[in-house]
C-alpha cells in the first residue's frame, strides 16, 4: 500500500528492498507514514444524533493512553493552555482541513492533542506532513530562526494554532509551498505559480477579525507565512500583510507578549514592522510597552529590548517629521533615546551558555552589536542630513561592515540567515564600495536576485541624490521612491 504522501499525490510509492521509507520521502527529507484509514466496505452504520446536554471529551497524550475525562456543556468546551483549543466553533464553517487535522494528528503528532467526536479524514496537502517532523520541520524554517535551538519551540506554537482559523494555517503554508519546486530544489518562476491561490488567502486576512488571543497568535503566523509567500514572488505588498494582521491583533498584543510559548509567532511581526516604521518615519503598527520579561527570539536573539527602543526612536522621528520638518534642533530631539541605546548591553539569564551551543552564542552577540551599531547610524542620519558629518557615519558604516565581514568567515551556513537587511542598507548609504561587495553574500538575498536588485537601485538612487547635493535626510527620499523590502 502507498504511503500517505504517494498516496496524496496521487503517484506510484517505490520502496527499496527492507526500506523503511519509499523513494520519493527520501528524496524529500521527510518521515515516510502510513496513518490514512482505510475506506470502509459495505453500508455505512446510522449515526445518531449527539446530545445537546452534557458531554465529554477523552484527553490524551501523546501515545495515546487515556489521561482523563473532561466534562463539559456542548456549546464550550475548555481545554487546556498546553493543548490546542478546539472549543471554538463556528458551526458549519468548520473546513474539511481542520477536521482532518484534528483527527490525524492524534495518530501522528508528537505533542498531546484531544480526540474529539470528529473522525472523518480528508487528504492533507505536504505543509502537514512536513510541520509535523521535527527534522522536515527545521528544513523547512531554518532561514527563520537562529540554529536548531529554538526549533522544538517554533514547531509547538505553530502546532497548537493549526487548528484554528477553519486550517487557514495549513492552506498557507500549501499555497506558500508552491512557490518552490522541490524536485529541481529551486524557486519557481511567477509564470509557474498559480496567484489565485494566494488570493484566497489574502482575503481571508482581509475579512476575518477575532476576539480571541489564540486567534490573534494564528492570525500573526498566517501573515508571516504569506509574508515569505510575497517575498518569494518578489512582490511589493509583504509589508502591509503584516502590518494588517499586527492591526487586528493589537488589542491582544500585550497579552500574546506576555505568553512565552508564543515568542516564535510575536516577536518577528514587531522586527518587520519596527524597521519598516524607522525607514519610513512612521509610528509602529502595535506599540510595544516596557516588558521584564527576558525575552530569547528565533530571529532578534538577545535585541529585544533594543527593538522596543527602537519603537520609541520612531516616535521621535515621527513627531520631528510632523512638526519640524524643517526644524535645525534635532540634536536635542533623538539625546535620550539615543544614549539608552548606546549604553544598553543585553541581559544574560541563568544557564544561557548551557541551553546553547557556542556559535549560537557567538551569533547572538554579533547580533547585537550590528544591531546598535545600526541604530546609532539610523539616529546620527536622522539629525544630519545627507552628506553632512561623515566621518561620524563612516566609522559606523565600516564598524558594520567588519563585524558582517568576520561574522560571514567563522558562521556555518545554518547561521547566516539572520535579517541583517537594514543593518547593511544604512551601511551602504554612507560606505557603499565595501557593502556592495557584502549584501550579494547574504543567503536570503544571494537566493532571491530580484530583492537583491532592488537594494542595489535602492543604494544607488540614495548616492545619486548625494552626488546632487540633496538638502534633505535620506529618509525623506522614500516619499518617492519605493524602498526594497527589509528583511
Amino acid at each position: 500500500m502507498s504511503c500517505d504522501l504517494c498516496h496524496f499525490r496521487k503517484e506510484k510509492c517505490v520502496s527499496d528492498t527492507d526500506a523503511n521509507q519509499c523513494q520519493r520521502c527520501v528524496r524529500l527529507g521527510v518521515r515516510c507514514t502510513n496513518k490514512r484509514r482505510l475506506p470502509r466496505l459495505g453500508r455505512r452504520p446510522k449515526v445518531e444524533q449527539l446530545p445537546s446536554g452534557t458531554c465529554g471529551l477523552l484527553c490524551f497524550d501523546s501515545n495515546g493512553s487515556q489521561e482523563s475525562l473532561l466534562g463539559a456543556t456542548a456549546p464550550s468546551v475548555s481545554a487546556p493552555s498546553s493543548m490546542p483549543d478546539l472549543s471554538r466553533r463556528r458551526g458549519n464553517e468548520d473546513t474539511d482541513i481542520e477536521q482532518a487535522l484534528v483527527t490525524t494528528m492524534a495518530g501522528c503528532s508528537p505533542y498531546p492533542v484531544f480526540r474529539s467526536h470528529m473522525l472523518s479524514v480528508h487528504p492533507l496537502g505536504p505543509a502537514f506532513y512536513l510541520l509535523n517532523d521535527p527534522e522536515s520541520f527545521y528544513r523547512v524554517h531554518r532561514r527563520f530562526m537562529i540554529g536548531r535551538s529554538f526549533n522544538d519551540i517554533f514547531q509547538r506554537a505553530i502546532w497548537a494554532h493549526l487548528p484554528r482559523a477553519n486550517g487557514i494555517l495549513l492552506k498557507a503554508y500549501d499555497v506558500t509551498f508552491t512557490t518552490w519546486n522541490w524536485e529541481a530544489n529551486r524557486r519557481k518562476t511567477r509564470s509557474e505559480v498559480d496567484a489565485s491561490l494566494a488570493s484566497e488567502c489574502l482575503n481571508f486576512l482581509r475579512q476575518h477579525r477575532f476576539e480571541h488571543p489564540g486567534d490573534a497568535a494564528a492570525l500573526l503566523m498566517f501573515s508571516q507565512i504569506l509574508f515569505v509567500y510575497h517575498i518569494n514572488m518578489h512582490c511589493t505588498s509583504a509589508y502591509s500583510i503584516v502590518r494588517s494582521a499586527m492591526f487586528t491583533a493589537a488589542p491582544h498584543y500585550e497579552e500574546l507578549l506576555m505568553d512565552k510559548s508564543l515568542d516564535p509567532i510575536t516577536v518577528t511581526p514587531v522586527l518587520i514592522d519596527t524597521w519598516e516604521a524607522l525607514i519610513r518615519r512612521e509610528l509602529p503598527s502595535v506599540r510595544v510597552s516596557s516588558s521584564t520579561r527576558l525575552i530569547i527570539d528565533r530571529t532578534v536573539g538577545l535585541c529585544w529590548p533594543l527593538i522596543l527602543l527602537l519603537q520609541e526612536l520612531c516616535d521621535r522621528s515621527y513627531r520631528q517629521k510632523c512638526a519640524f520638518p524643517n526644524y535645525i534642533d534635532r540634536e536635542y530631539a533623538y539625546r535620550d533615546v539615543e544614549s539608552r541605546i548606546r549604553n544598553w548591553e543585553p541581559t544574560i539569564p541563568d544557564g544561557f551558555f548551557d541551553q546553547y551551543p557556542p556559535l549560537v552564542v557567538d551569533t547572538m552577540f554579533f547580533q547585537v552589536r550590528i544591531y546598535r551599531a545600526a541604530s546609532l547610524l539610523i539616529i546620527h542620519r536622522l539629525r544630519h542630513r545627507l552628506g553632512d558629518h561623515d566621518e561620524e557615519a563612516l566609522s559606523l558604516s565600516r564598524i558594520i561592515s567588519s563585524e558582517v565581514l568576520d561574522f560571514l568567515s567563522w558562521a556555518p551556513e545554518e547561521l547566516r540567515h539572520l535579517p541583517l537587511g537594514l543593518p547593511l542598507l544604512v551601511a551602504a548609504i554612507e560606505d557603499r564600495e565595501i557593502c556592495m561587495k557584502i549584501i550579494p553574500q547574504l543567503t536570503v538575498l544571494n537566493r532571491n536576485q530580484e530583492l537583491l536588485s532592488q537594494y542595489v537601485r535602492f543604494i544607488d538612487i540614495v548616492w545619486e541624490a548625494r552626488h546632487q547635493e540633496y538638502g534633505g535626510l535620506w529618509f525623506d527620499l522614500i516619499d518617492s521612491i519605493q524602498p526594497p523590502i527589509i528583511i
